[in-house]
């Protein structure tokens, strides 16, 4: 039960609503007892109820790139930030591109990128 629903919610973050239907689950999982026990009707319910939603999953992955980048602070130290940067479709279809690599980052300074493009697997962009 615990590995199907990590798979559900990380679907679920397409569709971040859906994830108010989750409520004896978490409780169910939350133990950390070794012992089998019964499957609640409650949690039965709310899974079958996430599988017959799970058809608003549906993206579709031909729409126009927005005309705005957004970046959040992913620093190691604690922090929250955001910033957007209006930019051209193509600019942001290319960023795009460049986040389905294993270690690719982009940094909205450039003189930032520098030192931190010696800590990383692949240069900042």
């Amino acid at each position: 039960v615990h590995q199907l629903f990590g798979v559900l919610q990380w679907f679920d973050l397409l569709i971040r609503p859906k994830l108010s239907v989750y409520s004896a689950i978490y409780d169910f999982t939350i133990s950390d007892s070794p012992d089998a026990v019964p499957l609640p009707e409650r949690v039965l319910a709310e899974l079958a109820c996430s599988l017959c939603l799970c058809m608003f999953w549906r993206c579709d992955l031909r729409r126009r790139f927005l005309p705005m980048l957004g970046a959040t602070d992913a620093s190691l130290s604690y922090g929250l930030g955001a910033s957007i940067v209006r930019a051209s479709e193509e600019m942001v279809r290319t960023v795009a591109r460049w986040a389905e690599k294993q270690g690719a980052f982009v940094v909205m300074d450039g003189d930032a990128a520098k030192s931190l493009s010696a800590e990383r697997m692949l240069e900042a962009r």
